[in-house]
């Protein structure tokens, strides 16, 4: 039965692709040098030279003070990166007085260059300082990211303020106006549209798809395409148009899910993530086939579809159960991320030892366990609770911690796999975690 469905999906996906994004002009009325194509004008950021960090801010902390120096945690996109306190504290920050295209759940014209650009910065910054605007207003509209300065601090103590320079290398939109350092950012404003260049002019991002066809692709094939250690360090393609199909076995929160598709010819499963940004998904059911228009993403070294399509075609199937392949994976050394019919999968395994965990402070964490392979060694594998994920306990509360499942032994486990690079350098460095989504998926002893 459902190799048969899925015979009918592969034709379907054929026909199924929708232009999605508006045409940009190759070659607008624009006046300076960033008309059409070419991005080789060369930037200059007076602004952001002349401005200096004033504050006193070594020996403080950002959280409790307003102000002090923070590490990277995990890049997100332009505006946004996940930075830790001296304290050890792990919170996100949202990028003051700007906004630059997105790269996630989204993806828009220069996203991925603003993404790239803040990434080399923070990078070379011999030491990043976080300051407040205002310590008493200091939180978005989310109530969950902290709004914050950026000060870039060199070897020789210089400072530069990222977010003025993202203003002013026009990879970013001034958002200052009440802020302190309004009148900084709309002189950088003026400077900058002057040029018409990038975002403020009508050159296109050589990083971006403007077409308005999508490739229909098989999970196989873009496993096999950019789920390769050099696709996923290099971000091969990154933004392409795809359309794909498959059935959705687990839901990450309601804007999210994963599906599986059967391959013929190698009679195996494939599986992706599929994130739908910050907008329920009425069509991602568990059990649903559905077909979809989207483009290829990365996301701290995982593979996954994003920026989807509104046009979400959705069938309901007569039995979840008959459709919804689970691959019970014996020897769990093969659960690689060369493995490209296990990566992003559902399967199941059994007797995992609950070794301890980490708590992150999003309602997220981590379950660290390991298992004794064929050979007699002793491996880690971490099973991994995302923030979306509700998981409920017996006493109807959710469970935020790795502590619940402390000192027991995971005798059965049907999840994801899923990969996590560190994503603090740009080596292809990270592990292979199992994403758990139900509490029905998993047997404790």
């Amino acid at each position: 039965m459902f190799k048969n469905i899925f015979k009918f999906f592969l034709l379907f996906l054929l026909v199924f692709v929708v232009a999605s994004c508006e045409e940009v002009p190759t070659d607008g009325p624009g006046q300076g040098p960033g008309t059409g194509t070419d991005d080789t004008y060369e930037y200059v950021t007076p602004e952001t030279d002349a401005l200096k960090l004033s504050a006193e801010w070594e020996g403080k902390d950002f959280i409790e003070d307003g102000i002090g120096e923070v590490t990277v945690s995990q890049y997100v996109d332009g505006d946004t990166t996940n930075f830790k306190t001296k304290n050890g504290f792990t919170f996100t920050a949202r990028y003051l007085g700007i906004n630059t295209p997105e790269s996630t759940y989204k993806v828009e014209p220069w996203g991925f260059a603003a993404s790239k650009y803040t990434k080399q910065q923070l990078k070379a910054a011999h030491k990043i300082v976080l300051q407040c605007d205002d310590i008493n207003d200091r939180v978005d509209s989310t109530g969950e990211r902290y709004l914050a300065w950026v000060w870039l601090i060199d070897e020789a103590g210089d400072s530069r303020l990222l977010n003025l320079e993202l203003v002013e290398v026009a990879l970013a939109k001034s958002k200052a106006n009440d802020t302190s350092f309004a009148e900084v950012f709309n002189k950088a404003v003026y400077d900058v549209t002057i040029n018409r260049c990038r975002i403020y002019g009508y050159n296109n991002d050589p990083d971006y798809d403007y077409s308005k066809e999508s490739k229909a692709m098989s999970l196989k094939e873009i496993r096999e395409t950019y789920g390769t250690p050099e696709a996923l360090k290099n971000e091969l393609d990154k933004g392409k148009k795809v359309v794909v199909s498959g059935v959705v076995t687990r839901l990450n929160g309601l804007t999210a899910c994963y599906i599986q598709q059967y391959d013929v010819d190698s009679n195996e499963y494939y599986g992706i993530y599929i994130y739908g940004g910050y907008t329920t998904q009425s069509a991602f059911k568990v059990g649903n086939s559905i077909v979809i228009e989207g483009k290829i993403g990365y996301y701290n070294g995982s593979l996954q579809i994003t920026d989807v399509n509104a046009k979400v075609k959705s069938f309901a199937p007569s039995n979840t159960d008959d459709l919804i392949y689970v691959n019970e994976v014996e020897d769990k050394s093969v659960i690689t991320y060369e493995n490209h019919a296990l990566m992003g999968s559902l399967v199941k395994v059994t007797d995992l030892t609950v070794t301890g965990g980490n708590d992150a402070d999003s309602n997220a964490f981590t379950i660290y366990t390991s298992y004794v392979d064929k050979n007699g060694v002793t491996r880690k594998l971490d099973v991994r609770v995302d923030n979306n994920t509700n998981l409920v306990g017996p006493d109807g509360e959710r469970i935020t911690s790795y502590q619940y499942f402390s000192g027991k032994t995971i005798k059965e486990l049907v999840a994801q796999v899923s990969y996590f690079d560190y994503n603090t350098d740009d080596n292809y460095d990270g592990y292979v975690q199992l994403m758990l989504s139900s509490l029905n998926d998993i047997v404790l002893e």
